[in-house]
């Protein structure tokens, strides 16, 4: 077996819930929304959805956070395949859904986004240390200043530093962009599903119970880090 599948068998199994967001492609095609809660492995179905749909060049946003391991995911994923992100006016990207956000080539900021830290749900803070460098590193290479960053990730699970158009306007981000890894995650996630027994679209869902903080880091070798903590406001 792969090691990666192993890997991210070990994660997944750590989770407590299977809940996931609606990821949906709009009409034409071209683009891919993503409201509710994160779940999980939310990273895994928008991975499942893009390599679907080639044409989709931009990413909606509405959600008020959820996983904080997927939402580092999910912002890698948008990088390597180079697609815009809007948060619509009204709309929000808070938490794990703000540090996916921040993942886009370009982001149309019309909503809110907010940032804070990663906590725990489960009674084990175990992990929590990692989640933050992992999210702190996923931050930095998204273009906000260190300082930024610092500052988003001191915030308690009840408080969001809120970032604007001017707080973003001179990012310069650090993502590389390579499309072939959309295809190379989805084939894993097929992998991983069907060794789980599983099949690759379940139903969806905007609840998320939490997830257990611990499987911290096995994915380097496919190019996505594994954070378990929970982020939600």
């Amino acid at each position: 077996m792969h090691p990666y599948l192993i890997m991210m068998i070990a994660v997944f199994l750590a989770l407590t819930s299977s809940a996931r967001a609606d990821i949906a492609i709009g009409a034409g095609g071209t683009s891919l929304s993503l409201t509710g809660r994160v779940g999980a492995e939310d990273h895994c179905h928008a991975a499942l959805a893009l390599r679907a749909n080639p044409a989709v060049t931009l990413v909606r946003i509405d959600s008020a956070g959820g996983n904080a391991w997927a939402g580092a995911q999910l912002a890698r994923l948008f990088a390597r395949a180079g697609l815009a992100v809007e948060v619509p006016r009204g709309a929000r990207a808070l938490s794990a859904a703000g540090v996916a956000a921040l993942g886009g080539a370009r982001l149309t900021l019309g909503g809110v986004l907010g940032l804070h830290g990663p906590y725990s749900q489960a009674s084990s803070t175990a992990g929590l240390g990692e989640a933050r460098a992992e999210m702190r590193a996923v931050l930095l290479e998204s273009g906000l200043r260190a300082g930024q960053v610092d500052l988003a990730l001191a915030q308690p699970r009840d408080r969001l530093l809120i970032l604007g158009p001017a707080d973003l306007a001179d990012r310069r981000r650090h993502h590389r962009v390579d499309r072939a890894a959309v295809a190379r995650i989805a084939d894993a996630c097929d992998s991983l599903f069907a060794l789980m027994g599983r099949p690759s679209a379940g139903r969806q869902g905007h609840a998320e119970t939490g997830a257990a903080v611990g499987q911290v880091g096995h994915l380097k070798g496919a190019g996505m880090v594994a954070d378990n903590a929970v982020a939600d406001p």
